[in-house]
């Protein structure tokens, strides 16, 4: 009963409808596509192209897996933060690098967490930018310029 169903949907479908449309439309051309079509099946040509088409899957697939391991690969490396010259004891992985991550990881390094920290460099646009190179892979590393003024709100065992 269903397979009676699926085929006259298929049967009424737009697609089977214009092929129905174009044989009719182009009788000989058709006839002669199918006997042409028949042969190259039948030939040991189609063997040869049967083969090169699954040589060419297979490669496709290959590197297709070879492009996303490298990209996984890039995505979980870790990116190195530094205040100035000198590098912090935090990573962050390039796959959770964004502000809101980077702006927590800071807060927690704050010596008094009942006031918020404030980083000039941070509210420049540059600063936006350069989280967006981060995240594409452009830049491997973030340098934060903090004045001596402003790293005294962090810890003194942040290097």
């Amino acid at each position: 009963m269903i397979n009676k169903e699926l085929y006259s949907e298929i049967i009424k479908g737009d697609f089977i409808q214009e092929i129905k449309k174009y044989f009719l439309n182009h009788k000989i051309s058709s006839v002669v596509s199918l006997i042409i079509l028949i042969i190259v099946i039948i030939s040991p040509l189609w063997t040869v192209l049967d083969g090169l088409v699954t040589t060419g899957t297979l490669m496709a697939v290959i590197i297709n897996i070879y492009v996303n391991a490298k990209n996984n690969e890039m995505q979980l490396k870790k990116i190195p933060i530094y205040f100035n010259d000198r590098k912090l004891n935090l990573d962050i992985a390039r796959k959770d690098f964004s502000r809101s991550e980077l702006q927590g990881i800071l807060g927690i390094l704050r010596k008094n967490m009942k006031v918020p920290y404030e980083i000039e460099s941070l509210s420049q646009l540059n600063y936006i930018d350069t989280i967006y190179k981060i995240q594409k892979s452009e830049l491997h590393e973030l340098k934060i310029y903090i004045t001596e003024n402003e790293l005294e709100q962090f810890k003194n065992d942040i290097y």
